[in-house]
């Protein structure tokens, strides 16, 4: 009995670190006992097929628990990059369409931020759950106790170079969603700039503020649909990312 217990609170510190980091479910909106009964839960299933030896003794279960948190925490990072995604793209909307001072609650990093970024944040929120993909995150996670029994966790050079290319990737995908608001804002500063030329007397600083907002929001509302499969592409990649970084933190 007392080999079964130190074997489940091990698989629920990996379920619990990764629950606490996890898009949609490490929200504020979501009663913290509520996250820890949806762990409990989770760890009852997943603890008969968690592969793995007891750690039995002091030193052996302090050792397991640290690595078993640091597995989590890494898996939910993985995860977790697609709210960085969604930053970045917001934060160069908002710079382009010039909203820098408006805010609105975010429901993914719980604060406020801008209005774009917020906009997104729900819509990849409201895609996350609409795809089921939250059951196929839950799913992977469970499956890494076959790649990453318990204390076998391993930091490596190719984990921390995966970690490092998949870091990278967060601007570039951000910038692939803000182009057409970049093009556009790219277009009206040439435009203003060339009319200033013209008229020296034209105050373009100010002038230019209201086609920016009006240009900029017309084009974001009809760009929704390509930043809805930017996401869908990502939330779609995160169980076989969870799987891949697993498999490389078993040192397969």
């Amino acid at each position: 009995m007392n080999d079964f217990l130190i074997h489940w609170f091990v698989v629920f510190v990996r379920v619990g670190a990764l629950l606490m980091v996890l898009p949609g479910f490490a929200m504020t909106n979501i009663p913290g006992r509520v996250r820890i009964a949806l762990a409990l839960v989770i760890s009852l299933v997943t603890g008969p097929i968690a592969v793995g030896d007891t750690p039995v003794g002091d030193h052996r279960l302090l050792v397991a628990v640290a690595g078993e948190l640091g597995v989590g925490l890494v898996l939910g990072f993985v995860c977790r990059m697609m709210v960085f995604v969604i930053e970045v793209a917001g934060a160069l909307i908002t710079t382009d369409i010039g909203l820098q001072m408006s805010s609105a609650f975010s429901p993914l990093t719980n604060g406020a931020t801008n209005v774009p970024t917020t906009l997104l944040q729900w819509l990849g929120l409201i895609m996350l759950f609409a795809l089921n993909l939250h059951h196929w995150m839950i799913a992977a996670v469970i499956k890494s106790y076959t790649l990453v029994p318990i204390g076998a966790f391993r930091v490596n050079e190719t984990l921390a170079m995966d970690l490092i290319r998949r870091s990278g990737t967060i601007f570039s995908i951000g910038v692939q969603m803000a182009a057409p608001l970049m093009a556009v804002s790219f277009v009206v500063t040439m435009v203003f700039a060339l009319l200033n030329r013209a008229v020296p007397a034209l105050n373009v600083f100010t002038d230019s503020f209201a086609l920016r907002i009006l240009s900029g929001l017309s084009v974001f509302g009809m760009t929704v649909s390509l930043s809805a499969q930017h996401i869908s592409n990502l939330l779609h990649r995160l169980p076989d990312d969870v799987t891949k970084v697993a498999a490389m933190l078993g040192g397969h």
